[in-house]
């Protein structure tokens, strides 16, 4: 038994990225102060305090430059990179479900994300309207989604149980429907436990569907997801819950 096929929309298909800014960090914008506050008192420092107290105004500024510079790249790489998907945003290693998210909007050639709960996550793209565009149509997708019916099997975490019966439609009465299954295991808004469990559900009832899974790998923004869902279709899977 197959559940039947739905189309994906291609602009779906991935999951939309873009890297931060340079220069955007505030410890960046104080260091440009100081610079500048720096380099106009220097003709000032050298004509009153003589040129050897100059030479050590230059080196502990210089020091003050490097420290900034290897600080600010470091902040920088940890998290340049910013993911939208199907089911949320994550900056950084921080994932945030678009059940959580309030409203997006643009903020000063920025992006502001504001959560449920009144915090605000300000985001500097490298392409902001681009940016802005993608984050509220991901958000306007997954408000807009037909969200899948809760199957109370799915609470118990039992794989062999589940598997079962999605197979045998007349086991002890209480089968389980594929196509429902098939419903949580991409629906963006179910819980990571139950999808993983109904994606390794489903796709050893149906191989076939092992594709949509992997298209919702790589839709979501979730990495902890991703894990999931991989492990849940891989043949180790399959070896840990058999």
């Amino acid at each position: 038994m197959s559940a039947p096929q739905r189309e994906t929309p291609e602009t779906s298909v991935r999951t939309f990225h873009q890297t931060v800014k340079p220069g955007d960090s505030p410890l960046a914008q104080v260091g440009a102060l100081v610079y500048l506050a720096c380099v106009s008192a220097s003709p000032w420092y050298l004509e009153y305090a003589g040129a050897r107290a100059f030479a050590l105004y230059v080196t502990i500024f210089c020091a003050f430059a490097a420290v900034h510079l290897l600080f600010t790249r470091s902040v920088r790489a940890r998290s340049r990179t910013v993911w939208v998907g199907a089911d949320g945003i994550r900056v950084g290693p921080t994932f945030v479900s678009w059940e959580d998210v309030l409203d997006v909007s643009g903020d000063h050639g920025g992006v502001r994300v504001v959560r449920r709960e009144g915090r605000a996550i300000p985001i500097a793209p490298e392409e902001p309207l681009e940016f802005l565009q993608e984050t509220e149509r991901r958000l306007m997708a997954f408000r807009a989604r037909v969200t899948s019916m809760p199957i109370a099997e799915l609470a118990s975490g039992e794989r062999a149980e589940l598997l079962r019966k999605a197979q045998d439609s007349g086991y002890r009465g209480a089968s389980i429907d594929l196509r429902a299954l098939t419903d949580v295991a991409l629906d963006p808004g179910a819980s990571l436990p139950q999808r993983a469990d109904a994606a390794w559900v489903v796709t050893r009832v149906d191989p076939s569907l092992v594709p949509r899974v992997r298209v919702a790998i790589e839709e979501t923004a979730n990495a902890e997801l991703a894990a999931a869902l991989e492990s849940a279709v891989s043949v180790e899977g399959e070896e840990r819950y058999s």
